[in-house]
């Protein structure tokens, strides 16, 4: 078991955490993004499966999106639409449960944290994001801007961490070699976009990829083209898996998948038998125990906090559904599985702090 940070997400009745007073933002300023030439990018955003082999192997990817918008869109409008532990306020800012990494690729953005201080990023610059870790981010207004990004986690990322290769206080990245960051990063928002309802130990891999690009070692621009990653067998049913692991932290039913793939129930039924050998619903409660597991083991969050972020209705319906699957009440879980030890960078959960501080009550 990797040890892992105290992700903190406030819950009903808890103070949020207050933004640090800093001083007028530093402007930081990269050569333009050089941006590899391909076809046009659609917007999307992916939050995926993450199975047992996978969880085990070091690191895995979590989620995954690309976005270009107008200086007009509401930046945080659309940070709406993501499970509620991605979700994002500027007067509140967020603490994330995984690490991510959101690479600039057109815009300006401020980015906040109590490592960083405000801080003006503009396009070829990137910001890591650290679970457990206080921050927030907007573009500039007025101003256009594009983004990709990848959310990970895993025993691997931890070390990264641990031995200081990636840090809070270097949140702000310029990659030595952009080009190899932009491609490397490209191939796995292509994967995962492509088949957005499986994970595997190549994305695993991939996002490794995009982390040696960021380190300090030469490394040549890789020449060869994107591969084309394999096609879901059957559009339906990968649809509607899309659909389930990006929205069932809502009070997601049946009939929400069907009317978002747009076939009958019968026929939805029928098409996901076939491939996963089991039901839509089956499917929904799958995804929702995936959470809940990941957050127990993972996390000090409260149960209600956690059977709220996988999506049940109630910290008994998330009970009943994880004794049925394991064996085990959701404290047995975490005792069993859980976090070894505190971590370094955000207070514990289990403690009242005296006082309010980014990354902490």
């Amino acid at each position: 078991m990797h040890q892992n940070t105290s992700s903190h997400q406030p819950g009903a009745g808890q103070s949020r955490p207050t933004p640090p007073k800093t001083a007028n933002a530093k402007a930081l300023r990269s050569p333009a993004a050089t941006v590899p030439s391909g076809a046009a990018r659609e917007n999307f955003l992916h939050f995926l499966p993450i199975p047992d082999e996978i969880f085990h192997v070091g690191i895995y990817v979590v989620a995954a999106g690309y976005r270009i918008a107008p200086g007009d869109e509401d930046y945080f409008a659309h940070s709406a639409t993501q499970p509620p532990f991605y979700q994002l306020k500027w007067e509140e800012g967020r603490i994330l449960p995984d690490f991510a990494f959101l690479l600039i690729e057109a815009g300006s953005f401020v980015f906040e944290s109590r490592h960083t201080g405000r801080v003006e990023i503009c396009a070829g610059m990137g910001v890591m994001m650290f679970p457990g870790v206080w921050h927030r981010i907007r573009p500039i207004k007025n101003a256009s801007w594009t983004q990709s990004w990848m959310a990970f986690n895993g025993e691997f990322a931890h070390l990264l961490l641990n031995q200081k290769f990636i840090s809070p206080e270097r949140a702000i990245i310029r990659p030595n070699h952009l080009q190899a960051t932009q491609i490397a990063l490209k191939q796995l928002l292509d994967r995962v976009h492509a088949d957005p309802s499986s994970n595997s130990l190549h994305l695993s891999l991939q996002a490794v990829s995009v982390l040696t690009t960021l380190s300090e070692a030469p490394a040549e621009s890789p020449k060869q083209k994107t591969p084309t990653a394999k096609k879901p067998a059957d559009p339906v049913v990968a649809a509607a898996l899309a659909f389930i692991w990006t929205s069932s932290h809502h009070l997601l039913s049946v009939k929400d998948v069907v009317d978002a793939v747009g076939v009958s129930r019968s026929t939805l039924e029928r098409r996901m038998a076939e491939v996963r050998g089991r039901s839509v619903l089956d499917e929904i409660v799958e995804c929702r125990l995936n959470r809940t597991t990941r957050l127990l083991r993972e996390t000090e969050l409260p149960l209600k906090t956690v059977a709220i972020l996988a999506g049940f209705s109630s910290v008994q319906h998330m009970r009943r559904a994880l004794v049925s699957r394991t064996g085990l009440l959701p404290g047995e879980y975490r005792n069993r599985n859980g976090l070894p030890q505190q971590s370094e960078i955000a207070p514990s959960s289990r403690k009242k702090s005296s006082g309010t501080h980014p990354g902490g009550k």
